[in-house]
């Protein structure tokens, strides 16, 4: 989660993850190249980098509370999936794909979701011994 945070950092200076237009507040982060209209970009590798972070942070968190094996990684998968799923919905339509299925959801949120539910499957209690590695 912390290499993740990196390259999201890294993302913010190269201007490589932009979003959608907007022109509220956060838009002002990163103007619209070309034009002074008030209408700005929102910064996606931003969100996802603090997204991110704070994802590292709380499994970092939850390490002494661990009560079986694979339940951090558990819970990054789950909270990483879920907010990638969410902050997809404010990067620029070029840099996603285009195809929509069922329900209205690309390929990569049905993915997304199925990674959700297999985070959420590392949680679940274990009959056996319940220590932590």
């Amino acid at each position: 989660m912390l290499l993740a945070t990196a390259l999201h950092v890294g993302d913010i200076f190269t201007g490589e993850d932009i979003g959608t237009a907007t022109t509220t507040s956060i838009g002002h982060l990163l103007p619209l190249p070309g034009r002074d209209n008030g209408v700005g970009l929102y910064p996606v590798a931003l969100f996802a980098a603090l997204a991110t972070l704070t994802i590292a942070t709380l499994g970092m968190l939850w390490l002494p509370r661990r009560t079986q094996a694979g339940e951090i990684a558990g819970v990054t998968l789950a909270l990483a999936a879920a907010a990638r799923f969410l902050i997809d919905g404010y990067r620029s339509e070029w840099s996603l794909p285009q195809s929509a299925t069922t329900a209205y959801l690309r390929p990569d949120q049905y993915l997304l979701l199925a990674l959700v539910a297999a985070g959420g499957a590392l949680l679940l209690k274990r009959k056996g011994p319940t220590h932590a590695l």
